[in-house]
């Protein structure tokens, strides 16, 4: 179970999001983040389909769902879960 955060230090709806109360949805979720910020010209987060930060894709047997795009900690709390079936 791995979920992909995308985000920016600037962005004002990504420093919104309750970090700690998503890593405790569930031990075994590897959380990496992405600074688009960081991109070196091959726009990550326009590959991964999404248009606005922040962002986040789940990954589960190594397929990606849809990716969701919310500052909103509790559908994204709802979105994690529902990813993994938790």
């Amino acid at each position: 179970m791995v979920v992909v955060r995308f985000g920016a230090s600037w962005c004002a709806p990504c420093k919104r999001v309750d970090t700690q109360r998503l890593l405790a949805i569930h031990p075994d979720i590897t959380w990496y983040y992405a600074d688009i910020d960081q991109d070196d010209g091959t726009y990550v987060l326009g590959y991964c389909g999404l248009q606005q930060i922040p962002g986040f894709i789940c990954i589960k047997n190594g397929h990606p769902s849809q990716a969701l795009q919310s500052s909103d900690t509790e559908k994204i709390t709802a979105y994690v879960k529902q990813a993994f079936g938790l």
